[in-house]
């Protein structure tokens, strides 16, 4: 079983065109389509589910071209609504049925995923009467409570709530655990790189970054020294050549030329005696080498 994008593309609009988008997931995970708002993301999450139709490429799963409404694919699309005036566990068997599930699969699944989120004191209260955070998880359980093979989620963090953000993501990893395939749409590279294998990043319908996380940072090596000490280090290590990255609170980001230049500051600081209480070699971060890769493409 795999999912497969060959080449799609599709003009968008005067500035920005889908072009030749490929990817392939052999086997279950999470793979992450990320961008900036109008960068063509959710038309390719549409494309993929074939309810828009490309110019030119394809998408098959298990050998086959996606049906709108096949009951192995779940949804979560980036324009939603649940029914205010139905409590929680109606609106997900609902869905469940709706999706080809037999009622007594349906109440099943749905208790158990409400279970996982912590939910289960609100199986009987009405949608209306949720909070904001809690209707956001309730939605994310729409779309995959039928339990889809195949999973494809618009922005399914809309929420700025770090708990309600990482209960999502671990449903996620835990899923892709059990054997789903999850493609997630997002603008927050930093989500994307706490959770994806694989990625592509498009930038006004290009892809400029694509493959394996790991494989991606790899290549660009050790850029970055994170430093603490119990005195201020900055002028001393901008004197051996490292450009500050950013000065937090208790401690600073540096950009070094490979891990020697890092090793002799080290060494520097030991024989003047100070001792540093955090030293961190490490590679870029996803967001930094969007940025590096964008420089040149933003005028």
């Amino acid at each position: 079983m795999s999912l497969k994008v060959d080449k799609l593309s599709k003009r968008l609009s005067s500035k920005v065109k889908l072009e030749k988008i490929s990817f392939e997931m052999t086997k279950p995970g999470i793979f992450g389509i990320i961008g900036e708002s109008g960068s063509g993301k959710t038309d390719l999450i549409r494309m993929i589910l074939n309810l828009i139709p490309p110019e030119e490429g394809t998408v098959s799963f298990n050998e086959a071209p996606i049906i709108p409404g096949d009951i192995s694919v779940g949804y979560l699309p980036e324009k939603r609504g649940l029914y205010m005036k139905s409590d929680v566990l109606e609106q997900l068997v609902y869905f469940a049925m709706l999706r080809g599930m037999n009622k007594r699969a349906a109440v099943k699944s749905a208790r158990n995923l409400l279970a996982r989120l912590g939910m289960s004191d609100l199986e009987q209260v009405l949608v209306e009467r949720l909070d904001k955070d809690e209707r956001e998880k309730v939605q994310f359980l729409t779309s995959i409570v039928h339990e889809p093979k195949l999973i494809l989620l618009d922005e399914p963090f809309r929420t700025a709530n770090p708990r309600v953000i990482t209960e999502l993501m671990d449903l996620m990893k835990e899923l892709a655990a059990e054997g789903r395939y999850i493609v997630m749409a997002s603008k927050e590279i930093e989500v994307a790189e706490a959770c994806c294998e694989n990625l592509v990043i498009l930038y006004k319908g290009k892809p400029v970054i694509a493959g394996n996380l790991k494989e991606i940072k790899h290549a660009y090596g050790h850029t970055n020294l994170v430093l603490a000490a119990d005195v201020d280090v900055t002028d001393t290590a901008i004197d051996f050549g490292m450009e500050l990255i950013e000065k937090r609170p208790l401690e600073s980001e540096f950009r070094i030329q490979g891990d020697e230049m890092a090793q002799t500051l080290l060494e520097h600081m030991v024989s003047q005696g100070f001792h540093p209480t955090k030293y961190e070699i490490r590679e870029p971060s996803l967001q930094e080498i969007y940025l590096s890769t964008i420089g040149g493409q933003t005028k």
